[in-house]
């Protein structure tokens, strides 16, 4: 049996409090709830930019958003699906706003259960189940030193 590769846009949105906001999701093929970002798949047509603007208003409802430029890169295997995720992450910066779903198939509003801003202390102190698995020490290093060059590979930091 073969898998699909699905290249996806995440948003990275960092507020001058340095917090960062994350979806807690359930998804039917876990045992566990999964605290990620925001985003999705990339639409035929669309450059990775637009994708995370357009995933940015469906998921979150945020619908002004100025992508600074991509920061990470991330490719992982979901077996249950057998998909092969090339992701992207994109760094925003922004106040607070109040997350709610916009624009999602009915499938997807069965898998939000919450939205969170956190902090980078909390982060790392309640050491909740995220993906990426190092998303506080990438977070840091966005923090202490701002977007990076060229890309990094989270899972590598």
């Amino acid at each position: 049996m073969g898998y699909t590769i699905r290249n996806t846009a995440r948003a990275i949105i960092l507020t001058p409090q340095h917090e960062v906001l994350l979806m807690r999701m359930a998804f039917p093929w876990r045992d566990d709830h999964l605290w990620i970002l925001p985003g999705g798949g990339i639409e035929s047509g669309e450059t990775p930019e637009e994708a995370v603007v357009r995933e940015l208003f469906e998921e979150t409802g945020f619908s002004c958003p100025v992508v600074i430029g991509e920061a990470w890169r991330r490719e992982s295997f979901v077996e249950a699906t057998m998909t092969h995720l090339k992701q992207r992450y994109y760094f925003l910066r922004s106040e607070r706003f109040d997350a709610s779903p916009t624009d999602l198939f009915e499938q997807e509003m069965e898998w939000v259960r919450e939205y969170r801003w956190w902090s980078l202390c909390d982060l790392k102190v309640e050491q909740p189940n995220v993906e990426p698995e190092r998303i506080a020490i990438g977070f840091q290093e966005l923090v202490n030193q701002g977007l990076p060059a060229i890309p990094i590979e989270i899972d590598a930091i």
